[in-house]
C-alpha cells in the first residue's frame, strides 16, 4: 500500500469526494465486488470512473476522476 493508505488527510479527502460523487447514483458498498474482480483486477478502474463521469448529473470534473481512480485503487 501507498503512504495515501489508510486515514491521511488526503485518503479521507478523497474518500469523502468519491462518496459525495458516487453516491449520488449508488452506493459504493454495492459495487465493491465489482470494483474489485472486474476492474481493479484488470488494471480498469479508470474506465468505470470515466463512464460514471460521463453520466448526465454525475457532477465529476475531470481532475475529480482522477481523484476517485487514485482512492479506489487506494481502497480496493
Amino acid at each position: 500500500r501507498s503512504t495515501l493508505f489508510p486515514y491521511t488527510t488526503l485518503f479521507r479527502s478523497l474518500a469523502d469526494l468519491t462518496d459525495a460523487r458516487c453516491n449520488r447514483c449508488h452506493t459504493l458498498d454495492s459495487v465493491q465486488d465489482a470494483l474489485r474482480t472486474k476492474y481493479k483486477k484488470t488494471g480498469q478502474l479508470d474506465v468505470v470512473v470515466i463512464r460514471m463521469q460521463k453520466y448526465p448529473n454525475s457532477g465529476i470534473t475531470e481532475a475529480e476522476a482522477n481523484d476517485i481512480i487514485v482512492y479506489l485503487n487506494e481502497k480496493f
